[in-house]
């Protein structure tokens, strides 16, 4: 890792607020013994120094926190060490870069009364800031858009050697808003603690460090080797482990609260049912498994053993990142759907030569690609980046596509052809269209492969049959969209104008229809205005006997269409006598 130290101590040119925390930091010092709360100047400092975005009490976008020290020099009565924190944000923060300083309480711990003495309150200068390095697969690519800065905070103290535990505190909120695996992110934060054993002043033990180079984001459905750079100066045993969080902003002396994990969750499996995290305490690693992106929050421990002796603990609290990744190399090509399991549909409408579009992403690091076809049970290869494909007849053919075979990244891509050379769309529309009959339509489309479905949209109504009847509210020009579609999924569309322009007339009956019985009855009507007429049962235009009185039904035709007409005829015996008297009686 290449940090770089900062020269600028005057914080954003202001000397005043150097001035400010100096005086806080002495006024610290010099009450201590006095009866004055730490807590209340505590408080009061933090809160002002925060109203300047100097300590990162109120940070946001933290992924992840170290505590630790180096122990420089000891003697009979003290020791020096340079007491850091590490912060890790992702490069969105808005006050992870800007944050100046960072608090450490320092507490006294009897393990006898259990009680902890505040000692002093450390504010850490920051001397380093650093953005650290993605993790680098073989055949996979992080996002280009993350990022993690890493801020270091330093601070040389020399402290006496007691009979006690030296604690010490630093804390910061908070998490990002979007974490799976704990409660209420965005209100809990990152504390983290580390203890001076009497036993650790008394040998002079160095713990371990962490150098911490690339940022936690991995990627999914990939088993990742997560690596703990960790290195300890006295040669100690190192045991890693996962572990606990806790939190409390303000801190005071434990105990602190432990973090909410969400149903599913722990710090044990803190990547839930679809992910699991095992250490690997030979390479120093944590290895990650997850295919549910989003953030994950995990809690590292590392025991530090001399002897069979436990020393303590050093702590890295960590945000994971599961990402979906790219490959290095992408088979694509332009398809026309994919199906469930992810394979590509081609689909040949109309036609069986198929130009495929390759669309294979970065070409420069491309070596070659091979396409392999199964064609009449034997498997056709091409080699062009762009191939055209003749398909000998209807049917579906399965293929695949090879990015850089012999290369150690490929990249294979599943194909499926649905090849339909015979596929038209066309409809008439019956041409005798006789008073307010229905319209009769009639599909005369062309297909190898069964049409599934048909679909004709007019006047804002839809018809889903081949060959409907239509009824039309008026006479005028209608727009008349059709679609079909085959069981592979090809689809064609036709838009043709009709004119609505219905045949009508009306028989108009001109003559009496009374007639002597036995006689024939010939109609009188307006037959000019028709092309043809005729009786029911009477295929002809001849005049009918009628035997009794009743209806019938009289039918004339005009350019295909027949109109009808119920004629009621009486009859009458024309040979009956009427007698009339020629005189008359008087009585």
């Amino acid at each position: 890792m290449n940090f770089f130290y900062e020269t600028n101590k005057s914080y954003n040119s202001s000397g005043l607020l150097v001035s400010f925390l100096q005086y806080f930091r002495l006024m610290i010092q010099n009450l201590r013994g006095r009866n004055i709360s730490y807590y209340l100047i505590l408080f009061i400092l933090i809160f002002v120094l925060n109203c300047f975005s100097i300590i990162p009490a109120f940070g946001d976008h933290i992924t992840g926190k170290l505590l630790s020290y180096n122990l420089i020099t000891q003697n009979d009565t003290h020791f020096t060490i340079d007491l850091f924190v590490r912060d890790f944000f992702d490069c969105q923060s808005s006050s992870g870069a800007n944050t100046l300083v960072s608090p450490v309480v320092i507490y006294e711990y009897d393990s006898v009364t259990e009680q902890y003495d505040f000692v002093q309150t450390n504010f850490l200068d920051r001397i380093l800031l650093d953005t650290l390095s993605n993790i680098e697969y073989d055949c996979l690519a992080l996002p280009n858009e993350i990022c993690t800065v890493t801020s270091l905070f330093l601070e040389t103290i020399t402290l006496p050697i007691i009979d006690k535990t030296y604690f010490f505190a630093n804390s910061a909120c908070c998490w990002t808003e979007n974490i799976l695996n704990i409660v209420e992110p965005s209100s809990n934060g990152l504390l983290l603690t580390k203890s001076i054993s009497q036993l650790e002043q008394q040998i002079s033990n160095s713990p371990l460090q962490f150098d911490i180079e690339n940022s936690f984001s991995i990627c999914n459905n990939e088993i990742t080797s997560f690596n703990i750079p960790v290195n300890d100066a006295d040669g100690d045993s190192l045991a890693i482990r996962l572990c606990n969080l806790y939190y409390n902003q303000d801190l005071v002396a434990p105990p602190y609260s432990e973090i909410i994990f969400v149903d599913n969750f722990s710090f044990q499996n803190p990547m839930g049912d679809n992910g699991t995290v095992s250490v690997d305490q030979i390479n120093q690693s944590l290895n990650f498994h997850a295919d549910v992106q989003g953030n994950y929050v995990v809690s590292i421990c590392i025991d530090e053993y001399r002897g069979g002796v436990l020393l303590g603990e050093t702590q890295l609290e960590l945000q994971i990142t599961v990402l979906n990744c790219s490959n290095v190399v992408t088979a694509s090509i332009i398809n026309d759907f994919i199906e469930a399991d992810g394979t590509e549909i081609i689909l040949g409408c109309g036609e069986n030569e198929i130009q495929i579009l390759n669309t294979s992403y970065p070409a420069d690091v491309i070596d070659h690609q091979v396409w392999n076809i199964e064609i009449d049970g034997m498997i056709e290869t091409f080699t062009d980046w762009i191939p055209v494909v003749t398909f000998p007849e209807p049917g579906e053919y399965l293929g695949q596509l090879v990015l850089n075979p012999t290369y150690e990244c490929p990249d294979t891509l599943n194909l499926k052809f649905h090849i339909n050379p015979t596929f038209q769309i066309d409809f008439e529309i019956s041409e005798t269209n006789c008073g307010d009959d229905p319209v009769s339509f009639f599909d005369n489309s062309l297909s190898d492969i069964p049409i599934q479905s048909h679909c004709y949209i007019i006047n804002g109504d839809s018809f889903f049959v081949a060959n409907p009847a239509i009824s039309f509210p008026d006479t005028g020009i209608y727009q008349i969209y059709y679609s079909i579609t085959d069981e592979y999924g090809c689809q064609l569309e036709l838009e043709k104008s009709f004119y609505y322009n219905p045949i009508n007339a009306d028989i108009e009956i001109t003559t009496d229809t009374s007639i002597c019985e036995e006689n024939l009855f010939l109609p009188y009507f307006n037959d000019e205005d028709f092309d043809d007429w005729y009786f029911e049962n009477n295929n002809s235009s001849t005049p009918i006997q009628i035997i009794e009185p009743g209806f019938q039904t009289l039918y004339a035709t005009l350019d295909g269409c027949t109109f009808s007409e119920n004629i009621y005829i009486e009859t009458y015996d024309c040979n009956a006598k009427l007698y009339i008297p020629n005189v008359f009686s008087p009585n």
